[in-house]
């Protein structure tokens, strides 16, 4: 599933300066996907948690680009969360893909500064979601 920032530029590939409170989803319904892909009959459902813009459908504490700094559910929401719940009452496996490119993150192409900022992320996603 690739949900996001361009969701809302109409935009294929983001730059990573999209402001976050750009990303304003009004009937956003994960059990909905879920369902769909259930029936439809998935087993695995991959979510693409960080594109290459940099924005995050979780809170990270890593960056300002992400649902946090987000007018969506008041800066509350987390679509990873809301995703791999769903995902997994309908009985499916769960999957995150976290872009290895940040246009967003200034650390990106500085080599020990950026694998800790992506680790961090990483790390971030497989304790929360157990994925």
């Amino acid at each position: 599933m690739h949900f996001g920032m361009n969701t809302f530029t109409d935009s294929e590939w983001g730059t990573g300066h999209e402001s976050p409170t750009t990303f304003a989803p009004t009937s956003l319904d994960t059990s909905q996907w879920a369902r769909v892909a259930k029936d439809s009959g998935f087993s695995l459902v991959i979510l693409t948690a960080k594109h290459h813009d940099g924005f995050c459908l979780w809170p990270s504490k890593y960056t300002d680009h992400s649902v946090k700094f987000s007018p969506w559910k008041n800066g509350t929401g987390d679509v990873v969360h809301d995703f791999v719940d769903s995902a997994r009452a309908q009985g499916l496996d769960v999957g995150l893909y976290l872009s290895p490119w940040d246009r967003h993150e200034h650390t990106y192409g500085r080599d020990l500064p950026y694998n800790e900022f992506y680790l961090g992320q990483l790390q971030e996603l497989l304790r929360r979601y157990r994925t």
